[in-house]
């Protein structure tokens, strides 16, 4: 008896494979649908767009269980440099020293990326990491940055949740199909 194969591996064993063309366009609709479905219900939940549409476009993958990684992954970037960008944003916020906040920046994207490094991130999520960390540090001034960092992790969230939606309802509907 033969065992038991998952939806995804059903597909990619499928005497009628797709071609490369095909996933790519299968692959492209399905960040379509989580991009847009991203960004209608950051609009229902007035939540950060911007933060939601990029988790969509960069966490939604061919497989379900690389989105599931992918979104943990970037969750923890984001944590990483919010958090970093949270206490450069506390520092400047009681100096206000212009010079001083040079080497804020400096330490910040240094800290971003050694933490990164300490939580076995891929060089490119440290990296991803420390964009969020001077998109808090800058985009936002006082105490708004405080908030800043949390829409974007509430964004980034919602991105990742409807990813791992759109994913695991496409492997299942493409799943069921390939039964009939």
């Amino acid at each position: 008896m033969e065992p038991q194969r998952s939806p995804e591996e059903r597909i990619h064993e499928s005497p009628l494979m797709m071609s490369a063309a095909q996933h790519t366009r299968s692959l492209a609709l399905r960040i379509a649908v989580a991009v847009a479905a991203s960004v209608a219900l950051a609009r229902l939940l007035s939540l950060q767009e911007l933060a939601a549409a990029t988790a969509a476009v960069m966490l939604t993958q061919p497989e379900s269980r690389i989105t599931l990684k992918s979104a943990s992954t970037r969750l923890l970037g984001v944590v990483i440099g919010g958090l970093c960008g949270m206490a450069v944003a506390a520092v400047d916020n009681g100096l206000h020293d212009p010079a001083l906040f040079v080497l804020l920046i400096f330490a910040g994207v240094l800290a971003t990326l050694v933490l990164c490094a300490l939580a076995r991130l891929p060089d490119i999520a440290g990296r991803v990491s420390c964009i969020t960390f001077v998109l808090v540090a800058l985009v936002a001034h006082g105490q708004e940055r405080y908030l800043y960092a949390w829409h974007r992790l509430t964004g980034t969230l919602l991105g990742a949740v409807v990813s791992l939606a759109v994913s695991w309802l496409w492997v299942r509907a493409a799943g069921s199909g390939s039964k009939r």
